[in-house]
């Protein structure tokens, strides 16, 4: 089905085919490297860029409209939806923001408490967001005991909020961003708005199943050896495509050595058979996922939900 114009729009691409409009309202020559627009196929980049989140092209294509043609209503619509979407973004807090898009590096802890790793991550994400001047804060008291917790984790190169994700299920703790930074708590309720993790995304679970592994051999190994061998396998298998943090919970008691001899097996299948013959659980995240005993796999921090609308 083709689709219908109105004729105001229509109108417009004589207007802007040409060369740009000048701030005075006249025409200036065209840089030689921008393409020239129509009125409808700038109308059509402003609503794709609004669709995908990027306000400022959204902003520039429909005010670029209403510039040339004040009265034209759809273009005075989406200019409204864009402001209401800058609104929300604002409340947005800016930790969030730079946790979803910067990266962790290479991060190796072995045995550090809860609280120094909380700590780390802040650090990460104020480097992740310098050109912000972005200052982040852990707040929420948490008990001595909750507080040296151990975290025993190997990270390449992962957002950063996936590492907070994964670093709540080790540490067994729910940490939310705030606009101050961080906020962490023994919460077991219900997710708030802005807390780690995406719901909305599906776990590595069935990527992992495509990552097939020539050959795994281990003898007497223990399961952390073992979670950090998959670990760095699935990265070189898939070159990179998929990083998975494998992490351990707090409470955990290793019960066996890992002893396995496999060919051709998934990163899925072959960390369950870890478990398996570990006698422990795992659980998938979007990052990764989690390994704990199978009495208290239940009542392992699940993925938070947003209950307050989109990010």
């Amino acid at each position: 089905m083709k689709t219908m114009f109105p004729a105001p729009l229509v109108l417009l691409v004589l207007t802007l085919a040409g060369a740009p409009l000048s701030p005075a309202g006249g025409q200036q020559p065209a840089a030689p490297s921008e393409p020239k627009l129509t009125g409808i196929q700038i109308y059509e980049k402003g609503k794709k860029a609004l669709e995908r989140g990027d306000l400022p092209v959204a902003r520039k294509c429909f005010e670029q409209l209403l510039k040339a043609k004040p009265d034209f209503e759809l273009a005075r619509i989406q200019l409204a939806q864009v402001a209401v979407a800058e609104r929300e973004e604002a409340k947005i807090p800016r930790s969030l923001k730079v946790a979803k898009t910067g990266l962790s590096g290479r991060i190796e802890w072995n045995g550090a408490s809860l609280s120094d790793s909380l700590s780390a991550m802040a650090k990460q994400i104020e480097k992740a967001g310098a050109s912000e001047k972005l200052a982040v804060n852990v707040m929420g008291h948490l008990p001595e005991a909750v507080a040296n917790r151990t975290i025993s984790m190997s990270i390449s190169n992962v957002p950063i909020d996936h590492v907070l994700q994964a670093l709540g299920y080790a540490g067994g703790v729910r940490i939310s961003y705030i606009p101050g930074g961080l906020a962490v708590s023994q919460s077991t309720e219900s997710g708030g708005e802005w807390d780690v993790g995406d719901p909305k995304k599906s776990d590595m679970g069935a990527a992992a199943k495509k990552v097939i592994i020539d050959k795994l051999s281990m003898k007497d190994a223990t399961v952390s050896d073992a979670l950090d061998f998959l670990q760095r396998k699935a990265a070189e298998v898939s070159r990179g495509t998929i990083k998975p943090i494998f992490t351990i919970r707090h409470d955990f008691v290793p019960r066996d050595a890992v002893t396995l001899d496999l060919r051709n097996v998934s990163v899925y299948d072959a960390m369950r058979s870890v478990c398996l013959v570990a006698d422990v659980e795992e659980r998938w995240y979007p990052w990764g996922a989690g390994i704990d005993n199978r009495k208290s796999a239940a009542g392992a921090t699940s993925p938070t939900r947003n209950e307050g609308g989109s990010r």
